[in-house]
């Protein structure tokens, strides 16, 4: 069967003309979108991204950065003489609403921002008329019951002519006004866009980038520019700092957030990066590591191991449960290697002769050989390894390795997944799990029917 494929709509010459009829009504702003988009075929996010350092007047090009592109691919691209007339008019108007670098496109006040705006200072004096005090004498409960918890609470306090999009701008007036800033109590809001009103987009947006330079570096998702994860946990800390400036991050307060709990879920998780991308930029300390909250974090065998295994722990986008398991295998593998090969403490130095001498190792191993711990092991002690911990041991090194791999962090000196495949006498001992034999295989009780009765029934 044939594929159908639906063409893009193509405008027709009467329909380009009333196109361009509707566009010469429009403001400077619009007219310059429309022409940048045609001339450069701008995708919306790559002409909505587009930033003052993009534009090169001299040669009449753009720089399309490739954050904003669908195939991460940064390119140049050239504009018309007539768009670039109609640049110029764009800037000089832009010049009368900010100077500063930045985005290109400024969105002008909207009247339906403006009202939204106008309603938060009645709702304010509404609110002290009431009350019978003004603003600076309302306490942090004055301020979070005005807000309201969620945006329905909201709705129960605030008079019926104030609309739902009044308690974003609110929410900056109690920041700027009333020194508000527990945020963490008013449930799902978007942080991102308060930082922007409060301490400028460039402002807000330059230190979030400092972060995914560095987690980037590293491996990590969240330096990608789609995530939006970071940018609010970033800007969260920065309203409750009361600062946009990562120097003004410190151990302090890291600490405080997570003793008194204003973030959780995946947002520990992604505090743990941000700590440890301020502290790579020289701002505070290091998060303290642990897996849990009575147990220390397992440590030993090679420095340099160590450190490696730490850095794919959190790079890894595996589950938390699977990358502490393969964490464990790791550091067993460090203590080996301080033992017994001391020459291979860097990664980098592995061969598929270190390999074979690890699995022929782990093949003679015993339970409690190069554990930091042996509470629980009992009567185990001593005892051969058995073929499952034996395998999971060999998947857990070969996931390291072949990660490392991909992230470009190691050279590739030998193939992982033949180097460290399973040998097959370690195969050969990996049976069925007997409780997952379906009833009917199980030895009969007393009673019950058996593949005998039934032929004896048969005949």
């Amino acid at each position: 069967m044939p594929r159908l494929t639906k063409l893009p709509w193509i405008p027709s010459e009467e329909q380009w003309l009333r196109i361009l009829e509707v566009a010469r009504r429009e403001p400077v702003r619009n007219r310059v979108m429309l022409t940048l988009a045609y001339d450069a075929a701008l995708r919306r996010e790559e002409l909505c991204s587009l930033r003052t350092d993009d534009v090169d007047p001299a040669h009449r090009t753009l720089r399309i950065r490739a954050e904003t592109t669908k195939n991460r691919l940064e390119r140049v691209v050239p504009y018309s003489a007539p768009t670039g007339v109609l640049l110029s008019d764009y800037l000089a108007h832009r010049a009368t609403i900010s100077r500063a670098r930045g985005p290109l496109l400024h969105s002008p006040p909207t009247p339906h921002r403006r009202r939204a705006m106008l309603d938060v200072i009645a709702l304010l004096l509404t609110h002290s008329a009431q009350t019978g005090r003004s603003y600076w004498g309302w306490d942090t409960q004055e301020w979070t019951r005005l807000l309201g918890r969620t945006q329905a609470e909201f709705r129960q306090h605030a008079p019926a002519w104030a609309g739902d999009e009044v308690r974003p701008y609110l929410a900056a007036h109690a920041y700027l006004l009333g020194s508000f800033n527990e945020f963490h109590q008013l449930g799902s809001f978007q942080r991102l866009t308060l930082s922007w009103r409060i301490f400028g987009r460039d402002r807000v947006t330059i230190e979030i980038a400092r972060v995914r330079t560095v987690l980037g570096a590293w491996g990590y998702q969240l330096g990608q520019a789609d995530d939006t994860l970071l940018p609010s946990v970033t800007c969260q800390l920065s309203l409750f700092n009361r600062s946009p400036h990562l120097e003004d991050m410190d151990t302090a307060l890291f600490d405080r957030v997570r003793r008194e709990r204003l973030l959780e879920g995946a947002q520990l998780h992604t505090l743990h990066a941000l700590q440890t991308a301020v502290a790579a930029l020289g701002f505070c300390d290091p998060p303290l590591p642990s897996t849990g909250r009575h147990s220390a974090r397992a440590t030993g065998g090679a420095k340099i191991w160590e450190q490696w295994a730490d850095r794919w722990h959190d790079t890894s986008t595996l589950t938390p449960r699977v990358r502490g398991s393969v964490r464990s295998t790791l550091l067993r593998v460090g203590r080996w290697i301080a033992a017994e090969q001391p020459a291979a403490a860097d990664p980098t130095d592995w061969t598929w002769q270190t390999c074979a001498t690890w699995i022929a190792a782990l093949d003679r191993m015993k339970v409690g050989d190069y554990v930091q711990r042996t509470a629980g092991l009992k009567d185990r002690l001593g005892k051969p390894l058995e073929a499952p911990t034996k395998a999971g041991q060999i998947t857990a090194l070969r996931t390291f390795f072949r990660d490392c791999q991909e992230w470009e962090w190691l050279p590739r000196r030998f193939d992982p997944l033949r180097a460290l495949a399973i040998p097959r006498s370690i195969t050969a001992l990996l049976g069925p799990d007997p409780t997952s034999i379906p009833r009917i295989f199980r030895r009969p009780g007393p009673g019950t029917s058996t593949p005998s009765s039934w032929s004896a029934r048969s005949r």
